[in-house]
C-alpha cells in the first residue's frame, strides 16, 4: 500500500541544555508523513556536530557528567564577572577543591580555553586568594578514566605559568596579579592528551585552611576540532543509525538523539509525526477510487 500524496519535510533540532553549548545540528527527513497502516516509511537523519564545545555555569548548576569535590558554589560570590553571569567558584572550606570534565574524543588535537580569576590575598572569606607559592591551579588530564592525571601547565598565585605544582610555602603574592582578575587562558592539548577518551581537570591541592585561597573558572571551551562525529539514536529504541524503515499502524511520533562517540549527548530533533490513514477502500465507479490508499 502506498499513499497518493507524498509529502517531503525537515524536523530541524539544534542544542539542548542550560549550561552546556556544542555546536550541534539534527535534520530528520520523512519520505512520507501520512500513510495507510502497516506502510512502509522512511525516515532520514543527518546529525553533525561541529566546533568546539563549551560550557558554563549560568544556570547555577554543574554540566552535565562533569564532577567537583571541594565545597563549590554556581553564583557570583566575588562580583560580576565578565558576562555578570554565574560562575563556578571554588572555596577550601571543605576538602580538595577541584572541577573535572567527562572524556572528550580529542584525537585531532587543539585547545582548550577558559576564564580564571584567583581572589585577591588577604581579603575576607570566600573572597582571599593564594599566596604561598604551592596554592596555585594545576590544569591537568587523565586517559584512562581519572585514575592517573598529568599536569598540562600550573598556574602560580605570583599571577605566572609553571610546568608543575612546584612545592613550598613561600608567600610570593600579595595584592592583585595577573590573575586577580577574570582573563582567558588558552592551552594547545598535549599530544600525548589527545586520545579518543580525555578528561580534563582544574585542582588546587595546597591551601592554608578553610579560610582561604578562593578561585574561579567559567565560559570553557573543548577545542577538538571535528574528530568527534555524531551518533544518531531514536525514540522507538533504535541505536546508532543515521536512517530506518517505519510501519506503524497508528498515528506515532519519533525523535532523533544525537550524542558524540563518548555517549555524551547533544542535542534533538524536533518530533516527527507519521499520521496513518485508516480509511478503507470505496468504489462509486471502476474509474474512480475516494478512500486515501491504494493497494
Amino acid at each position: 500500500m502506498r499513499n497518493i500524496l507524498n509529502t517531503l519535510i525537515l524536523i530541524v533540532g539544534t542544542v539542548f541544555g542550560s549550561n552546556a553549548q556544542t555546536y550541534c545540528n539534527i535534520t530528520v527527513t520523512p519520505l512520507d508523513t501520512t500513510v495507510c497502516p502497516g506502510s512502509p516509511v522512511q525516515i532520514v537523519a543527518v546529525g553533525t556536530l561541529t566546533g568546539p564545545q563549551s560550557f558554563d555555569f549560568n544556570t547555577g548548576t554543574l554540566p552535565p557528567g562533569w564532577g567537583t569535590s571541594g565545597s563549590t558554589s554556581y553564583s557570583q560570590p566575588c562580583g560580576a564577572n565578565s558576562t555578570n553571569t554565574n560562575y563556578f567558584w571554588a572555596s577550601t572550606a571543605v576538602g580538595t577543591p577541584q572541577i573535572s570534565t567527562p572524556a572528550f574524543d580529542i584525537s585531532c588535537g587543539g585547545n582548550i580555553s577558559f576564564e580564571m580569576k584567583f581572589a585577591v590575598q588577604g581579603g575576607s572569606s570566600p573572597c582571599e586568594g593564594p599566596d604561598e607559592q604551592d596554592e596555585g591551579v594545576s590544569l591537568q588530564y587523565s586517559t584512562d578514566g581519572g585514575t592517573t592525571w598529568l599536569d598540562i601547565v600550573y598556574y602560580s598565585p605570583g599571577g605566572f605559568e609553571l610546568p608543575g605544582n612546584p612545592g613550598g610555602n613561600t608567600s610570593i603574592a600579595s595584592g592583585p596579579t595577573a590573575y586577580t582578575n577574570w582573563s582567558i587562558f588558552s592551552i594547545t592539548i598535549p599530544p600525548a592528551a589527545a586520545t579518543t577518551s580525555t578528561q580534563f581537570r582544574w585542582i588546587q591541592l595546597n591551601s592554608s585552611g578553610s579560610c582561604c585561597d578562593n578561585w574561579g573558572l567559567d565560559n570553557i571551551f573543548i577545542n577538538a576540532g571535528a574528530c568527534n562525529s555524531a551518533v544518531v539514536n531514536w525514540s522507538n529504541g533504535l541505536m546508532d543509525t543515521t536512517n530506518f524503515i517505519a510501519t506503524p499502524l497508528v498515528d506515532t511520533f519519533y525523535i532523533a538523539y544525537v550524542f558524540d562517540t563518548l555517549g555524551n549527548y547533544q542535542c534533538q530533533s524536533d518530533t516527527v509525526f507519521i499520521s496513518v490513514n485508516t480509511a478503507s477502500l470505496t468504489y462509486s465507479l471502476p474509474s474512480q477510487i475516494t478512500a486515501d490508499c491504494r493497494f
